[in-house]
């Protein structure tokens, strides 16, 4: 028996909308608890189940999902990594695909990447009794990495009169590089290095020598189930490499009838128009033309809202750098 009620739900009456608050709009699109009733249970289930599956569909889609997540984890020199569930990349779910990759390289081991102490001990360093001023006349203080040395007052004559700051039995300490903003004198920073995929397995299968140790230029993610592989190549080893996937954020993260859904407000709409579509054959009928309509512009406005576009990459025979076949103007010709 229906349960009457006083009000269609509003998704947004408690912030962000509920999926029971989506599926009950849906369902009335197609007259499931029109005229001041309410879908029963089993109604709001079934579309439920509907919703998961269309929202598992959407996941894959790059024009769909709102953005891309930026995940890194610690490089330990294997040639394979994992990615899912318990894997070197713990994530709920593994991804379908690997938009993009880099290669962080850190100056130092990530060990010694927070507050630790470097102690630096005093050297002979030759040079002027005083310290000559840099432009400005400050002189920048030391940081990370700079040799440190004390200087006694009395100063010593070096071979051929050349004055020179005597050695001192001292330790100085320093703070390392901390991985953000070093504002010291000489700091270091990590550097990244882009990694081209390779989309294929079978492309990746063709490489001779998979377990080279060296600088990694190139990936191939395998999207294995339930957990995912990524193999960097040439290997990198060593604690100074971190390794960098960007992949699509989840639209369904174990979500319930009841528990807020995570996405912009456009979505809303477009959840409930679509999801409206595809209920509408469970009761043996068709979605009304302006619901269809309304669904498509609904996912039109993400599209527009979503998509992001790279810059072309050209060919190495069409760059001017490396093209034997360079004329003036080729950088700006409209290729």
């Amino acid at each position: 028996m229906e349960t009457p009620v006083p009000l269609t739900p509003d998704p947004y009456a408690d912030g962000s909308p509920t999926p029971r608050s989506l599926v009950t709009l849906a369902l009335l699109q197609i007259g499931i608890g029109a005229m001041g009733t309410a879908p029963g249970e089993p109604d709001v289930q079934s579309a439920f189940a509907h919703l998961r599956m269309m929202l598992a569909q959407w996941q894959r889609r790059r024009w769909v999902v709102p953005c891309l997540l930026d995940h890194a984890w610690p490089c330990t020199g294997k040639e394979v990594y994992t990615i899912g569930p318990g894997g070197d990349l713990d994530v709920a779910r593994r991804p379908d695909k690997i938009e993009a990759a880099y290669a962080r390289l850190y100056p130092c081991a990530p060990d010694t990447l927070d507050d630790d102490i470097v102690n630096v001990t005093a050297v002979q360093v030759a040079g002027p009794p005083d310290p000559q001023p840099f432009p400005g006349g400050v002189t920048p203080a030391a940081g990370p990495g700079d040799c440190v040395t004390g200087v006694r007052e009395d100063q010593e004559e070096g071979p051929e009169g050349v004055p020179w700051r005597a050695e001192m039995d001292e330790t100085v300490a320093l703070p390392s590089f901390s991985g953000g903003t070093d504002p010291g004198y000489g700091s270091q920073w990590p550097i990244d290095y882009p990694l081209e995929i390779i989309d294929s397995y079978e492309d990746y299968a063709g490489i001779g020598l998979k377990r080279l140790n060296t600088w990694p230029n190139y990936c191939h993610y395998n999207p294995c189930w339930p957990i995912g592989e990524f193999r960097p190549w040439p290997v990198p080893t060593g604690e100074r490499w971190e390794l960098h996937v960007l992949f699509k954020a989840q639209l369904d993260q174990g979500i319930t009838l009841d528990q807020p859904i995570q996405l912009p407000p456009e979505y809303a709409e477009a959840i409930v128009y679509n999801l409206a579509c595809r209920v509408a054959p469970s009761y043996g009928q068709e979605a009304s033309p302006t619901v269809a309509a309304l669904a498509k512009a609904a996912l039109t406005t993400i599209r527009s809202a979503n998509t992001q576009i790279p810059d072309l990459g050209m060919p190495a025979i069409l760059n001017p750098v490396a093209s034997p076949f360079y004329w003036p103007g080729l950088a700006i010709q409209k290729l």
